[in-house]
């Protein structure tokens, strides 16, 4: 495939939008993950007439609504940490995350077949070397343990928990993407584990509904899987 231009896909708006959350990286890496997320989106466009991977109002928002809270995720991952993303989609988080880190071992769980026929199409078109699509239950899945669990729109934190367990080491970290009534799942939740519910962004970006929930176990071991 011939390499479609960042600026193709991605506007002046949406450079502006993702200009803070590159910082970390140097100028070369920066252009190199734009033009692959330009890409990305591409193939996502393309897809989606047949595949119905996002929704026709979701394409004037990718950006803002998608891709900016998996890159905010990023943050609080440790760079050397791996990541088991469930339920992955059309590729938020995990696939933004795997294009941002490209050494970073990051493996898709999904069980829809169309979604995970895309998401494999993305990680080959693209040379995603250290990202593997996985077609499959992650109750299934047994090739852990990962550092690092993500989660969004999945099901409940407790369900996850459940499901995922058998993937995780003492010192796994769950990161789930939550909007404002996540909070409520923290009281399903035993004493085993322990949760901390708290805003995605900082507030200087005004982003009042996106919220983190992160979830550890009650006596970890010290931990691979954070970026504190």
């Amino acid at each position: 495939m011939t390499a479609v231009s960042a600026g193709e896909e991605l506007g002046s708006s949406e450079h502006a939008l993702l200009r803070p959350w590159l910082t970390s990286l140097d100028e070369q890496d920066a252009a190199v993950f734009l033009d692959a997320l330009a890409r990305y989106l591409e193939l996502l466009h393309r897809w989606s007439r047949a595949y119905d991977l996002v929704g026709p109002k979701e394409f004037g928002r990718l950006v803002a609504r998608h891709v900016l809270p998996s890159l905010a995720l990023a943050t609080y991952l440790n760079p050397q940490a791996s990541l088991l993303d469930v339920g992955s989609g059309a590729g938020f988080p995990g696939l933004v995350i795997a294009l941002r880190d490209p050494t970073r071992r990051v493996v898709l769980v999904e069980r829809n077949g169309k979604k995970a026929r895309f998401l494999d199409h993305v990680a080959r078109r693209l040379n995603l070397e250290h990202l593997q699509v996985v077609h499959d239950d992650v109750r299934r899945f047994q090739d852990g343990p990962f550092d690092v669990v993500t989660a969004r729109a999945w099901g409940s934190a407790r369900n996850l928990l459940a499901a995922s367990g058998h993937l995780a080491h003492e010192a796994t970290v769950w990161h789930l993407l939550k909007g404002r009534r996540g909070r409520t799942e923290i009281d399903a939740l035993s004493p085993t584990w322990r949760p901390v519910f708290a805003p995605l962004f900082p507030d200087a970006f005004g982003r009042r509904e996106d919220f983190l929930l992160t979830v550890v176990r009650s006596n970890p071991s010290p931990s691979t899987g954070r970026s504190t």
